[in-house]
């Protein structure tokens, strides 16, 4: 490399991939003053670094319309509950990001989150459940005691929510509301215990091919399947039958 070379790489501006490979925070934060495509990147390369310094920086930038995506997802990289009321703000706009985000956070975030699924704003909501259902252990009773409460216009969301945890404590209350006066609350416990692939969920599941909608009946149908690897389509009595055999007589 000739002198002119050397000069011309010491003193030109450094790149976000240098600063980031160097892990320059500093220069990083710097460099979301820059233009829109270097503050992008700059965000981006904050959150995958994942130092707290970053983020009142990354905060103070969050409502830009042209880049609160990326900072929301590297906010949410970082992980620091102290950002969590920040994202919920940014809910409205960008509800699908802000709510991944919000998910990586964790427990801190499940309050705000069960709160958000009271909007009536149908993407905020559905971006929160499914948040809810990213987070996983920590959001599980919370969304039980939703799917329990008076609010039966969140039902829905809360019963997928709950099954989208994996958290098998989601079983019992997802098999109640197999008898929720709600089709659409039915037919997304069915799904989600089919999911949950318990066999506590079976009986109920089999009393709910009685259902007198069938679009509800067709995923009880499928849950039972998957469930337990038979295949007795809705005939309840065949069902009830193989049913009874597994679990053996009552003592």
């Amino acid at each position: 490399m000739s002198f002119l070379q050397q000069l011309h790489k010491l003193f030109r501006p450094a790149t976000i991939e240098s600063l980031q490979a160097d892990q320059d925070v500093e220069g990083l934060i710097a460099a979301l003053n820059r233009n829109l495509r270097a503050c992008q990147a700059a965000a981006e390369a904050l959150g995958q670094i994942g130092d707290e310094q970053a983020l009142d920086p990354l905060v103070a930038i969050l409502e830009s319309s042209d880049v609160h995506k990326s900072v929301a997802r590297a906010l949410g990289q970082i992980g620091d509950a102290q950002v969590v009321g920040p994202l919920v703000s940014a809910l409205d706009d960008i509800p699908q990001v802000a709510a991944e985000a919000l998910a990586e956070i964790g427990a801190p975030s499940v309050e705000p989150l069960i709160s958000a699924l009271h909007t009536k704003d149908l993407k905020v909501r559905w971006a929160a459940a499914e948040a809810l259902g990213r987070v996983g252990a920590p959001a599980v009773e919370p969304l039980i005691a939703l799917l329990d409460s008076r609010r039966k216009d969140l039902h829905p969301a809360a019963a997928w929510a709950l099954g989208e945890t994996g958290d098998v404590r989601g079983v019992g209350p997802l098999a109640v509301v197999l008898e929720h006066e709600d089709r659409e609350v039915r037919r997304v416990a069915a799904i989600e215990l089919g999911r949950l692939g318990d066999e506590r969920a079976v009986e109920a599941l089999i009393a709910a091919l009685k259902d007198n909608d069938q679009e509800v009946r067709d995923v009880v149908v499928e849950a039972l399947e998957s469930i337990t690897g038979q295949e007795f389509d809705d005939d309840v009595d065949r069902w009830q039958r193989w049913w009874n055999k597994r679990v053996g007589p009552e003592d």
